[in-house]
This record gives C-alpha cells, sequence and structure tokens, in this order.
C-alpha cells in the first residue's frame, strides 16, 4: 500500500484520476497543482513531509521547473516515485532532462 499524491491543474483530470486510484488499496491525496513561481525545494520538501511514495503531477515546462523539483526531492533519503503528465508541446530537451535526472535518482541510490 502506497501513499498518493494527485496534483494536477485540470480538476476533471485530476478527479478521474483519483476516481481510478480509490478502488485500489493506496491512499489517495490531494495537493493544490504546482506553478513555475512555486519553490522546487519547498514543493519538494513538502512531498516528502507528506511521506508520499508516489506524486502524479503536471509537466511544468517554465524554467525547467519540474526537473528542478525532482533535483531537489532527490537531496532526501526518502523520495516519491514522481509521475508526470506531459503537455503536449513539451519540448523534448525538457523530456530528456527529466528522463535523465529521474534515473539518476534511481541509479545512485543503494539497492
Amino acid at each position: 500500500m502506497s501513499k498518493i499524491i494527485v496534483s494536477l491543474h485540470n480538476a476533471e483530470d485530476q478527479e478521474n484520476v483519483c476516481a481510478a486510484l480509490r478502488p485500489t488499496r493506496h491512499t489517495v491525496s490531494t495537493l493544490p497543482p504546482v506553478t513555475p513561481e512555486d519553490s522546487p525545494k519547498s514543493v519538494a520538501s513538502q512531498l516528502v513531509s507528506e511521506k508520499a511514495e508516489v506524486a502524479i503531477m503536471d509537466y511544468l515546462v517554465d524554467d525547467a521547473a519540474s526537473v528542478k523539483m525532482l533535483q531537489a526531492a532527490t537531496d532526501h533519503a526518502r523520495i516519491p516515485r514522481f509521475i508526470f503528465v506531459l503537455p503536449d508541446d513539451a519540448p523534448i530537451s525538457h523530456i530528456l532532462m527529466a528522463v535523465n535526472e529521474g534515473a539518476a535518482a534511481i541509479i545512485e541510490r543503494p539497492i
């Protein structure tokens, strides 16, 4: 059983994701949508303090905000796994950066 945090800008998408997860044995809660203006370290710390194992969030392209949040989360010993919902116009360079950071966060952790 995992604690899953859902934080999506589109209310209908958020409700659909939560509705799909509710019948499972996971604990599902929501956070207000993250904006590019939010501090990546603050958001990462909040997710860690919520003891989330999984965070389902919008991928924020502006200033690589989501990648910075993922990097900030790796500073903590127990980080959530991120599932990013990608916008249609996400530049491939941002997607590659997110994949590389995500892989580094997993590979550099002891097994």
